[in-house]
C-alpha cells in the first residue's frame, strides 16, 4: 500500500463532516490495507510515528539523499525494522 493513498484518505476524512462517510473511508483503507499494514496505517493515522525516535540527527539532515522508488507501508516497515 502506498503511504500516498495513506495520505490522502486522511486528508479526505479531514474534509467531510460525514461521520457515516468518514467511516466508509476508513473501512475501504483497511481493506485494501490488509492485516500486515494496518498496524503502521493506524499509527500514521493516529499522527504518530511507529517509534518514539526516528534515528535522524542533525548529520543525517545535512546529507542530501535520493527519494525512494517506492512510498509504500512496506518500506516503511524495512526502515523501521
Amino acid at each position: 500500500m502506498l503511504l500516498a493513498e495513506v495520505a490522502q484518505v486522511s486528508h479526505r476524512i479531514a474534509r467531510t463532516p460525514s461521520r457515516t462517510e468518514k467511516v466508509a473511508l476508513l473501512a475501504a483503507l483497511f481493506r485494501e490495507a490488509g492485516p500486515e499494514d494496518a498496524p503502521v496505517v493506524i499509527t500514521y493515522l493516529a499522527g504518530r510515528l511507529p517509534r518514539r525516535r526516528t534515528g535522524i540527527g542533525w548529520k543525517a539532515l545535512s546529507r542530501t539523499v535520493p527519494p525512494a522508488e517506492a512510498d509504500t507501508v512496506e518500506a516503511v516497515l524495512a526502515l523501521a525494522g
